[in-house]
């Protein structure tokens, strides 16, 4: 056995996995000029799983629309089969999924990863493309500070935006989530301020 030190641990002022649900988070879906608020439901079933499956919904989440269509926190295999506890966000073909934080302490760094759920990012062996890129866009209120597109073989893809014009205070920040081809796209997203 061995034990590691971190000689410079990150100080992380804000875990948005922590956070995803009411009051410090909504969640809307926009298709065209559509705006639709998706509803909080806490005490759901956790239930299912299995190969083909794909990643269980956690006990709260806000619903969107279809079943797979929802934002909270689950665990997602990635492509070296590690689990990845993040917000499942898979984008709407045609529109995008919004999931925004209030009052979220700002540091100078928003830093985190996003990937695809194992078998939906190693497409090929359905025999078919199914989906694209995904791109996940922050902002803080309302104004873009970074975006990083996910593509298939990528992996547990980390990001890092400047914030350092925000930072020593508190704002709203946003994620929007879309894809072209937002077929297959089980996507989940995870980061945090610093």
């Amino acid at each position: 056995m061995r034990l590691l030190v971190n000689p410079a641990p990150a100080q992380v002022l804000y875990d948005f996995v922590e956070h995803v649900r009411p009051p410090d988070a909504s969640v809307e879906r926009l298709d065209g000029d559509n705006r639709r608020a998706c509803a909080f439901q806490g005490g759901n079933l956790v239930a299912g799983g299995g190969l083909g499956q794909g990643a269980l919904p956690g006990p709260e989440r806000y619903l969107c629309g279809e079943a797979w269509n929802y934002v909270g926190v689950t665990v997602i295999e990635d492509m070296e089969h590690r689990g990845r506890r993040c917000i499942w966000s898979h984008p709407v073909q045609g529109g995008v999924m919004v999931t925004t934080f209030e009052n979220v302490p700002v540091g100078r760094k928003l830093h985190g990863h996003h990937g695809i759920a194992y078998e939906a990012e190693r497409g090929d062996d359905f025999g078919n493309d199914l989906g694209g890129p995904v791109e996940l866009r922050a902002l803080v209120d309302g104004h873009p500070v970074g975006t990083s597109v996910h593509h298939d073989n990528e992996g547990w893809k980390g990001y890092e935006f400047d914030t350092a014009a925000y930072a020593g205070t508190s704002h709203r920040v946003s994620f929007e989530v879309r894809s072209e081809r937002a077929g297959m796209r089980h996507y989940c997203f995870e980061g945090d301020t610093r």
